[in-house]
């Protein structure tokens, strides 16, 4: 007998995760989705983005959170972004982010964060969803923004089931 699971699922440690993985995080409020941030040079350690569902009224958005040492469930290796096709849904000032915006600059996108010292202390900054990189304050060029997307991970006949969706 085999036994498929779907969508596979690693449970380790935070810090053997790679920069850019996307993982269910349990030590939070609620359990939620987050993705691991590359090491960037003012920081001993790589950080993560809070992605939801689950937010509480401390961490009301998408939010930078420092290094945890935290056992996390990985979900699926290669995992698809929908990003919205109703032109209503984009717009190009980056100012309504809550509760998770992201950012198409040329090909890359980004997650926008919070990335102040505490969440009533906002600072701008965007992850890379690809390679987990940071930038702070603006991005590299022009970017057009969605609240309206979706996170699916395949399940081997061609379809895939959404794991996080933003209307």
């Amino acid at each position: 007998m085999t036994l498929k699971i779907l969508p596979p699922v690693n449970v380790t440690r935070f810090e053997q995760l790679k920069p850019g993985q996307i993982f269910v995080f349990f030590d939070h409020t609620s359990p939620c989705y987050a993705i691991k941030t590359a090491k960037s040079p003012n920081r001993d350690r790589s950080d993560m983005v809070l992605l939801g569902p689950g937010f509480s009224t401390e961490v009301p958005n998408a939010t930078l959170l420092s290094w945890q040492p935290a056992t996390v469930a990985v979900m699926g290796r290669d995992l698809t972004l929908v990003l919205a096709t109703d032109p209503s849904k984009w717009f190009t000032d980056g100012d309504r982010r809550a509760p998770v915006c992201l950012a198409v600059c040329g090909e890359d996108v980004f997650v926008c964060a919070n990335g102040g010292p505490t969440p009533q202390r906002y600072l701008a900054c965007y992850i890379n969803l690809r390679t987990g990189d940071i930038v702070e304050g603006r991005l590299p060029s022009i970017a057009a923004f969605t609240r309206s997307w979706r996170l699916a991970a395949p399940t081997g006949d061609g379809s895939s089931m959404t794991l996080l969706e933003y209307p």
